[in-house]
C-alpha cells in the first residue's frame, strides 16, 4: 500500500483516479480548497489536505506525508490560461522537490 497525494481529487480525472486508487489498496491524499470538496473528499473516504496551487508551499505537507504524488489539478477558467498554467509551473516544482527528497526512502 502507498499513500499517494491527489490534486483534482474532486475535478473530473481526480474523482475517477480516487476510487481505482483506493480499490488497489491505497491510502489517498486529496488536496481540496474548499471545505465543501473536503467534506466530498472525506465522505469519498480519502484523508483530506487543504490547500491550493495558488499558494504552492501550501502543497508541501501533503506531498510530505505521500508516498507518491499524482497531479490532476488546473484551473479551468481560459480566460486565465497563461495564468492557470503560470501556477502549475510554480507548484509542480514545488511537490518535486519534496518528492526528490523523499526518494528511495521507500
Amino acid at each position: 500500500m502507498m499513500r499517494i497525494f491527489l490534486t483534482g481529487a474532486s475535478g473530473f480525472i481526480g474523482s475517477r483516479i480516487l476510487p481505482a486508487l483506493q480499490a488497489s489498496g491505497h491510502q489517498v491524499i486529496g488536496l481540496a480548497r474548499s471545505e465543501s470538496t473536503a467534506q466530498a473528499l472525506k465522505a469519498a473516504g480519502a484523508e483530506v489536505h487543504r490547500g491550493t496551487l495558488d499558494a504552492p508551499e501550501s502543497l508541501l505537507a501533503g506531498v510530505g506525508n505521500a508516498d507518491a504524488v499524482i497531479h490532476t489539478a488546473f484551473d479551468h477558467d481560459f480566460s486565465r490560461f497563461a495564468a492557470n498554467c503560470e501556477k502549475d509551473r510554480r507548484a509542480i516544482p514545488a511537490s518535486g522537490e519534496r518528492c526528490e527528497a523523499a526518494r528511495g526512502r521507500w
